[in-house]
């Protein structure tokens, strides 16, 4: 995964978290600690980017797309 507007990237584990130089954090406490902030956390799902094709696109925008997939399927059963 990349942070929006950066250089960073970090790697997706199976358990969902995001290794970076050898460290495992959440997707919101990275963000916030890469960005520099001074919050403890933000949301990661408006900073995280994957690569999709030749383009990235937000983990928002996958979290969407998934959820709409759910519902249409609860819609057609």
């Amino acid at each position: 995964l990349h942070l929006k507007n950066t250089a960073f990237q970090a790697y997706l584990t199976s358990e969902g978290k995001l290794e970076f130089q050898g460290q495992i954090y959440d997707i919101h406490t990275l963000a916030a600690r890469l960005k520099n902030t001074k919050a403890k956390r933000l949301n990661g799902f408006m900073y995280w980017e994957a690569k999709r094709g030749e383009s990235k696109i937000l983990l928002n925008e996958i979290r969407e797309e998934c959820r709409r997939s759910v519902v249409n399927l609860h819609k057609k059963g």
